[in-house]
């Protein structure tokens, strides 16, 4: 569900830079946030594209190029939009409050509940800084490699070539983008949750991926430098080599998911009142 919430704020913001009444867009994506974070923790991430979003198009990014302290505080108060910071913020809290209502009667133990998964990511370091430093890039070796896996090797090809256009580009929307994907990344590499990369901690950020892999695949096309039948030749040759994958994907949809199977197991077997011992984190079940 959250990565349903995060493409809509993407949605939302992008709308915003591209001239499409900035407040109103800017609102919205500020209200689906809050209510992203309730339905998963990852959800927190929007803060960033959220933040680059007001930056970009608020006229705050470039006040900083004033000379004095005293000249910006005075562009500062004169910005039309600044009034929509405060606006987002309290929209913001609003849909966290609808997605989370427990937090206003029981807050302390609430609390614990979104807070009992900082350990695996920012602490249970027990060895060296080299050790820390070396973990990280292996984790970061390892989701680039995910990223193969899922996409293909010519798709993923169309996705890091796709990046590097876009990084050349001056384009706002792109930093937008990047405000996202960059900081997941990077914090899915380091955390403590599994020792090897999973599928399911990077694919938030798989339909971005998917854009870049799109934006080169475009530019390709639109290169009239290249002739239209080396064109259906790469075009053809991407597709081929990501066709596996895809097989591969839609086929684990046909199996039974093992949770299921462990639970008709269950019924047929186990006599009825006997007691089965589960482990404490049961939510995982739900969240997987």
């Amino acid at each position: 569900l959250v990565h349903l919430f995060v493409a809509i704020c993407i949605f939302f913001c992008l709308n915003a830079l591209n001239g499409k009444a900035f407040e109103i867009n800017f609102l919205k994506a500020s209200f689906v946030s809050g209510f992203a974070l309730p339905s998963k923790y990852n959800g927190l991430i929007l803060i960033l594209p959220l933040s680059m979003t007001y930056l970009l198009g608020s006229g705050v990014a470039y006040s900083f190029r004033l000379s004095s302290v005293k000249d910006l505080f005075l562009q500062f108060k004169q910005l039309k939009k600044i009034r929509v910071f405060f606006f987002a913020a309290g929209l913001y809290l609003a849909g966290f409050l609808i997605g989370f209502p427990g937090l206003l009667w029981s807050f302390r133990r609430n609390l614990s509940a979104l807070t009992q998964y900082k350990d695996d990511y920012f602490t249970g370091y027990e060895y060296s800084l080299g050790m820390r430093i070396a973990d990280f890039f292996k984790g970061c070796a390892g989701y680039i490699l995910k990223i193969v896996d899922i996409f293909g090797v010519g798709l993923a090809l169309a996705v890091f070539i796709g990046i590097v256009i876009a990084v050349r580009e001056k384009n706002k929307g792109n930093w937008v983008v990047f405000s996202l994907l960059l900081p997941y990344f990077l914090i899915m590499s380091s955390s403590q949750i599994v020792t090897y990369p999973l599928t399911k901690y990077i694919i938030l950020i798989v339909p971005f991926l998917s854009l870049f892999a799109g934006l080169s695949i475009h530019k390709i096309i639109l290169n009239k430098k290249i002739v239209n039948h080396l064109k259906c030749l790469l075009l053809a040759a991407t597709l081929i080599c990501t066709f596996k994958n895809l097989l591969f994907t839609e086929s684990l949809f046909l199996k039974d998911d093992v949770r299921y199977r462990a639970t008709s197991w269950i019924e047929r077997y186990v006599p009825k009142g006997s007691t089965l011992e589960i482990f404490t984190q049961i939510d995982w079940l739900f969240s997987s």
